[in-house]
């Protein structure tokens, strides 16, 4: 994770047989709060 001030980015790799990772970029300045890694991760099979 790396957040300053305005943003912050998010990486995610899970371990066992994964064959991707995931990443996240949130501007705060037009951020709802959302946490759309884990609403991807729920709607999709992995």
């Amino acid at each position: 994770r790396v957040q300053g001030p305005t943003f912050l980015i998010e990486w995610d790799n899970t371990q066992g047989n994964a064959n991707h990772v995931h990443s996240v970029w949130r501007d705060f300045d037009g951020d709802f709060g959302r946490d759309i890694l884990r609403e991807h991760l729920r709607a999709s099979a992995h």
